[in-house]
């Protein structure tokens, strides 16, 4: 008997013994006397915004934010807000924008 086998026959029983349901949502009670919906809204939680490299006048090469005073992260190939992974600190930060004025 194989396991996916094994795994189909785990699943019928659960379903016939009442176990799991097969239903999107089932109301679930609740031990005051009321019932409550087993399904939760969840609000999509922002990402850590990682920080930006900092630009030295030299396309294609910059400082990490996390180690400035390290030596110059190689950059090239990369696209302005793509993160890439201090080679100091193996922290990720995003590739700065080489293209602006304020440099």
């Amino acid at each position: 008997m194989t396991l996916k086998t094994i795994a189909l026959l785990f699943s019928c029983a659960l379903l016939l013994t009442g176990c799991a349901s097969m239903g999107p949502k089932s109301d679930i009670s609740d031990p005051n006397g009321g019932s409550f919906d087993q399904h939760v809204n969840v609000t999509p939680v922002n990402l850590p915004a990682f920080p930006e490299g900092l630009p030295i006048g030299t396309a294609g090469f910059c400082k990490s934010p996390y180690a400035p005073t390290a030596g110059l992260v190689d950059v090239r190939g990369y696209t302005t807000g793509e993160k890439v992974v201090d080679p100091y600190t193996n922290k990720i930060f995003t590739v700065p924008d080489f293209t602006a004025k304020d440099q």
